[in-house]
């Protein structure tokens, strides 16, 4: 496809043995664009945005390999923390300490590689952040925002060091914090078996430039900034013509304005209108409903630390079941990050909108989750005249029955 490319062919070729000294060497491998995931390559790839799979699923040569055919320019990613065995230590200034450890040129610093074995939080420092569970670093030869490549530092490489014991230089970070404290708890108990989001916490996110423009490049938003006009993305509104924009709240949130009102609703929180897009039509979210999908755009745009999830692999899966399968991962990072071990309802109504598909299809997709052992039956809630099950990933520790309290009953449960 591109023998008559030769610069480009050349660079492609140095990506893929690039990645293929990372799996050696352990590493768990994400294509990126700039400094987040590519979302292009991980859509066409995978069908999904989720780059949290290859915490799990590591990435082999030959995915690498269809990364590079769908993006010629797409970089590469380690995963930090416990997928990797990584610690590494991104200083924004071009000073930072001199210790015999793998190290890399960035754009305007250096990332120095540490093995650590411990689960440990990506935090922030004095110097940069130091990156762990939840994290990932762009690696050699990547491009870096400013027409560079990362590069390897002279006597430092991978293959000519090593790795320095984390361990060894630990002191280094003590005044670092947490970005995301390991089991951080973003809802507030609400009675037994009920748990209502951290508004606070929640509500603050549409106020972070990162997750604002991460979530505008993930709807095809164009990066236009606040107040700037531009055509409806909403499922159905198909306008010729500007008809929508960024906007401030009350409150400093961004959101967006949908001038012309389509369907019934002229502003809408970043949240609904990813779940509208991701649906195919825009629907009403109950306040736990859009919690989660305020945690999955969390943790798909790759701002958190994403809290790694083991499923038991898939058998005779087909394309649905596939895409359900992954939507529950993702549900499951989603109460993770929340700290909320709860049962939980996996309705048809729910899944359809979730992974983007029929309601028919999600039902039986459901059973087929259920039949290959990776859903637990812990529970049931009212749902109309009828009941309806609460689930439990396999392997969980909290096997107890539950039921939904008196309080919980008067609304929908959390998805």
């Amino acid at each position: 496809m591109y023998e008559n490319l030769t610069g480009e062919r050349n660079v492609l070729d140095e990506t893929i043995e690039w990645a293929r000294t990372y799996i050696e060497y352990g590493f768990a491998l994400v294509p990126v664009k700039g400094k987040r995931p590519n979302f292009n390559v991980l859509k066409r790839r995978n069908g999904n945005f989720e780059w949290g799979r290859y915490c799990t699923n590591k990435a082999t040569i030959e995915e690498v390999a269809d990364w590079v055919t769908i993006d010629p320019t797409t970089g590469i990613g380690i995963i930090t923390g416990t997928p990797s065995k990584l610690v590494v230590a991104d200083y924004d200034s071009a000073t930072a300490p001199d210790l015999r450890t793998a190290s890399v040129q960035t754009a305007k610093g250096h990332h120095l590689y540490l093995h650590h074995e411990m689960a440990m939080p990506t935090r922030e420092t004095a110097f940069g952040d130091l990156k762990a569970d939840g994290g990932y670093v762009v690696a050699p030869p990547s491009p870096t925002v400013i027409g560079t490549s990362y590069t390897w530092v002279p006597n430092r490489g991978l293959d000519e060091i090593g790795l320095m014991p984390y361990e060894a230089a630990a002191s280094l970070f003590t005044s670092s914090t947490p970005t995301i404290p390991l089991g951080v708890n973003v809802f507030t108990p609400k009675g037994k078996g009920s748990t209502t989001p951290s508004s606070e916490w929640l509500a603050s996110w549409d106020k972070d430039a990162r997750f604002v423009s991460a979530v505008c490049e993930r709807l095809g938003i164009p990066a236009k900034g606040v107040g700037k006009n531009f055509r409806c993305v909403l499922p159905g509104h198909q306008e010729t013509h500007p008809s929508a924009s960024l906007t401030h709240d009350k409150n400093g949130a961004v959101v967006y304005h949908d001038w012309h009102r389509r369907d019934g609703q002229e502003f809408f929180l970043l949240a609904e209108v990813y779940a509208a897009v991701t649906a195919g039509k825009v629907v009403k979210l109950n306040k736990p409903e859009l919690a989660r999908w305020k945690l999955r755009l969390l943790v798909e745009t790759g701002v958190v630390a994403a809290p790694a999830v083991t499923l038991p692999p898939l058998t005779s899966a087909n394309s649905t079941q596939t895409k359900v399968y992954d939507g529950l991962r993702l549900l499951i990072q989603a109460r993770t990050l929340a700290d909320d071990p709860d049962p939980f309802p996996f309705t048809a109504s729910f899944v359809s909108r979730w992974c983007a598909i029929t309601e028919d299809q999600a039902k039986l997709a459901i059973r087929f989750i259920r039949d290959q052992g990776l859903l637990t039956i812990a529970g049931k809630f009212p749902s109309g005249v009828h009941t309806g099950h609460l689930y439990l990933p396999a392997g969980s520790s909290d096997a107890a029955t539950s039921t939904w309290s008196s309080t919980t009953q008067k609304t929908s449960p959390p998805a």
